[in-house]
């Protein structure tokens, strides 16, 4: 499981990034939507790794496990995008401090590949 969340969550963190960058010779929908595949991408990725590593340690439990890992999920969301609109809200150039909280989100995902390394392993059957 730790592969595909590694590279998953390395994907979003640098479509994250893309999104603080001005594209240079290419229209900002188009490096919007690269920017959003490669994001996608990595989720698409990591999701049903991190879905199953857990699954794996409780296969009995796999409903209360998929509510609680999409709660916090959600949560997690909801949380980022009200924080984040507080604080453009407030700005004078919202574009540019948008830029940085992209970067910021970057930064903390790519701080938290480390915790990867604790996900256990499991090779052969279920």
């Amino acid at each position: 499981y730790r592969r595909p969340l590694y590279i998953g969550s390395a994907c979003t963190a640098i479509g994250i990034a893309g999104l603080a960058i001005h594209p240079a010779g290419i229209s900002p929908y188009a490096w919007l939507a690269m920017t959003a595949c490669v994001i996608g991408t990595g989720t698409g990725l990591a999701s049903p790794a991190g879905r199953n590593a857990g699954l794996q340690l409780a296969p009995d439990q796999s409903a209360a496990l998929a509510a609680l890992r999409s709660t916090g999920r959600m949560v997690g969301q909801i949380a980022a995008v009200s924080i984040t609109t507080a604080i453009i809200a407030q700005s004078a150039a919202p574009g540019l401090l948008q830029a940085k909280v992209f970067i910021v989100f970057a930064v903390l995902l790519l701080a938290c590949l480390p915790v990867i390394s604790r996900v256990h392993e499991h090779r052969g059957s279920w």
